[in-house]
């Protein structure tokens, strides 16, 4: 008898180290050689590792204190084999952004979970352990007067122009697109749009677009920022150079990207209107289309291989387009889709009137068919104040029609 109930002691205490053995729930931060500063993310790491088949699960999150958090992608289940035996690990990725210095508690996460005990259903919380870091202060040179505070652990800056702005054709614009490409970094840190100032050129600045990507390194803030720029007059105008400071959290410093003075004339314009403020030349020159500039460099992440392979079939697509018209005869061009006629179909859907003006300015120009008086009124529309608003529909309507025509004519 004795025996028998030393037996079940023995039992009552071996149960619940097995039950904790068989289901265990952890977080982790990643480590990091200096401590996290107002703004800067934290990754977060929670892991869960469980031998008992599990038929529900949910994750029962804590209130987090002084901080913003997000969670970045889907929870992952897999199978692994440790010490011999299956087990069925989970893992979730989080960042957290620290709203000011001292002291954050990260309290326990709890697991809840439906499992199969002996061949029945039971419930079971796991709590996973409780973590404390330290936010430092900002360094004192991490900003001057007037900055935005944005620190940001990889930024790619990208600028690109519609056309050359220095040799427009006559009465046309420039459309003048910046992507920001922010890892790291809240949407809400990324600066506002710069104001663009210039002498001798208009500036029709359009709204921005924020979009958030998540990837396992943090989220990946893409920031577009528009503008369509056209000379005042004959003569050359400029625009004034522009500064984007930033904290760079991977070197610790401060730094700036720097966008440098830019001509905007006509072809053929004088050199006589004028001049642009006085600034540093900055360390990015806007370019011909599609042409980068640098930052701190992004990791190679997925969401950027996917982004290439799609710009690789566009390109692919248009360049099997061109091969097309040059080898074969009319009729076959004929079934040929237009790239631009399409770009501009998408242009009326979104109700963007600068992309279907540019798109439809190319297709005009490229099959020699001259501007219907739609493109007239679309054009006052974009470039002058006051003007009512175009039909985008119809313009497109128009546009498509004298194409068609052209190609026609052409026997193509």
């Amino acid at each position: 008898m004795i025996r028998a109930i030393l037996a079940l002691l023995l039992l009552l205490l071996v149960l619940p180290a097995a039950a904790d053995e068989d289901l265990s729930l952890t977080i982790e931060l990643e480590e990091r050689a200096h401590p996290p500063i107002p703004g800067e993310m934290v990754l977060l790491r929670i892991r869960g590792a469980y031998r008992l088949p599990i038929t529900l699960e949910s994750l029962r999150q804590p209130d987090f204190e002084g901080v913003d958090w997000m969670q970045l992608g889907e929870d992952i289940w897999r199978q692994e084999q440790v010490r011999g035996r299956p087990v069925k690990t989970f893992e979730r990725r989080m960042a957290l952004f620290p709203q000011a210095s001292g002291r954050i508690e990260v309290p326990a996460f709890t697991h809840e979970l439906v499992v199969l005990r002996g061949g029945r259903r039971a419930t079971a919380e796991p709590v996973s352990n409780t973590l404390a870091f330290e936010v430092a202060p900002r360094p004192q040179d991490a900003t001057e007067p007037g900055d935005w505070w944005f620190p940001v652990r990889g930024l790619r800056v990208e600028d690109s122009w519609s056309n050359r702005p220095d040799r427009l054709p006559a009465g046309g614009g420039a459309l003048r697109v910046v992507r920001l490409m922010a890892l790291g970094a809240e949407p809400e840190l990324i600066p506002p749009m710069p104001e663009l100032t210039g002498a001798g050129v208009h500036i029709f600045p359009h709204p921005e677009k924020r979009l958030v990507g998540l990837s396992p390194e943090g989220p990946v803030t893409t920031v577009y920022w528009r503008w369509t720029l056209r000379p005042e007059g004959p003569s050359a105008g400029y625009l004034n150079p522009v500064a984007l400071p930033y904290f760079d959290t991977e070197a610790r410093e401060r730094r700036e990207i720097a966008f440098s003075a830019q001509k905007v004339a006509f072809l053929g314009a004088g050199e006589g209107g004028p001049r642009p403020a006085a600034g540093g030349a900055g360390t990015i020159r806007p370019a011909a289309r599609g042409q980068g500039s640098g930052g701190v460099p992004l990791p190679a992440l997925g969401l950027a291989l996917g982004l290439g392979a799609a710009a690789g079939l566009g390109a692919g697509g248009v360049a099997l387009h061109a091969r097309a018209r040059q080898v074969s005869g009319g009729w076959f061009r004929r079934l040929l889709p237009d790239p631009d006629l399409r770009a501009m179909r998408r242009a009326v859907r979104r109700g963007d009137g600068d992309r279907l003006w540019r798109h439809a300015r190319a297709a005009l120009r490229r099959h020699r068919a001259g501007a219907p008086e739609a493109m007239a009124a679309l054009e006052a529309a974009i470039f002058s104040r006051g003007a009512p608003p175009a039909d985008l529909r119809a313009t497109e309507r128009a546009v498509r029609d004298r194409v068609r025509a052209a190609r026609r004519v052409a026997g193509g």
